[in-house]
Formats: structure tokens, C-alpha cells, sequence
């Protein structure tokens, strides 16, 4: 193994060589991981980051892959979504092709209320058009019916996220 790494269970954690932060993958995939030098990348544009490797083409020439990407063979034109948030977490079960709706509804920062003065307005976008859930007294209030409406609205969203 090209990283320092154990397995507990069904789970083979590599770790990061920079930090020694964890990286998750399955146990069962322990021979196609073992291939490659794995790395949390950063994109620097966006607060964002992900599992990659350099992998070597046909013409010689190296390229960065993200392993979420090689573990579920996909073409570049579909995206992966991780179910749990956790982008360091590529296990198959955490792993799921998505369009950029479902994929969008993962995102921590949209907690779909905000205040308005001395209200609290809360909202859920739904194939990019807005729904007003109302106004609110307190945040809590707020939250209370996004989460309710995210429910509803977002069906494949993982709501323990938000607890």
C-alpha cells in the first residue's frame, strides 16, 4: 500500500499523507485502492474538497482522478453525490449518481431561512423555483418548517446532516 492504512471492519481507511486525516473506501476494494497514492485535493476557488490520485494514460502522461469517480466508473458527464456530506467518505454505500438538484440538496450552507428584519423567513427551492414557508418569531420556528419542507421537497436529502 502506497498509503499508511488500516481496516476496521468493512471499512479500509487510508490516511492522508500531508495530515493523516482519514479517507474512507471499502475493505472489498482494498486491491484497486492499494494501486494508487491517494490525497485530499482542495479546490481553491470554492470551500470544497475531495479524494484524488495521479493516474498514468496511455500516452505516458499522468492525470488527477477523484476516487469517487474511478470507484463508480463514471463518465465525466454525470455527477457523484455523496449521500453523507463527507466528500473524504467513498464508500460505495456513500456513494450515488445524481443530477445537480439532488447534489445541490446536500449542501450544508443552504439552511433555507434567514432574517428579515425582526422575522425569520424561511424558504425551499424546488426545481430551481422558490417556496415560501412563511415568517417566523424565532429561528428555531424557521428551521422547524424548512426541515419539515425539506422532507417533503428533498426526499433523498440526508436530514440527520442538519440535526
Amino acid at each position: 500500500m502506497l498509503n499508511k492504512y488500516k481496516i476496521v471492519d468493512n471499512t479500509l481507511i487510508v490516511y492522508n499523507r500531508k495530515d493523516s486525516r482519514e479517507i474512507l473506501f471499502d475493505a472489498e476494494d482494498f486491491d484497486f485502492v492499494n494501486q494508487y497514492t491517494w490525497c485530499i485535493c482542495n479546490d481553491k476557488n470554492k470551500d470544497y474538497e475531495w479524494v484524488g490520485t495521479n493516474v498514468k494514460q496511455a500516452s505516458g502522461k499522468y492525470i488527477s482522478k477523484s476516487a469517487h469517480r474511478l470507484l463508480m466508473n463514471e463518465p465525466i458527464d454525470k455527477l457523484i453525490d455523496h449521500y453523507n456530506g463527507n466528500t473524504l467518505d467513498n464508500r460505495k454505500s456513500n456513494l450515488r449518481i445524481a443530477n445537480s438538484n439532488i447534489n445541490n440538496q446536500n449542501r450544508l450552507d443552504a439552511k433555507g431561512y434567514y432574517k428579515v428584519k425582526n422575522k425569520w423567513k424561511a424558504q425551499i427551492a424546488v426545481d430551481k423555483k422558490k417556496i415560501y414557508l412563511g415568517r417566523y418569531n424565532t429561528e428555531a420556528e424557521a428551521r422547524t418548517a424548512y426541515l419539515k419542507a425539506k422532507a417533503i421537497y428533498h426526499p433523498t436529502a440526508p436530514l440527520h446532516l442538519y440535526e
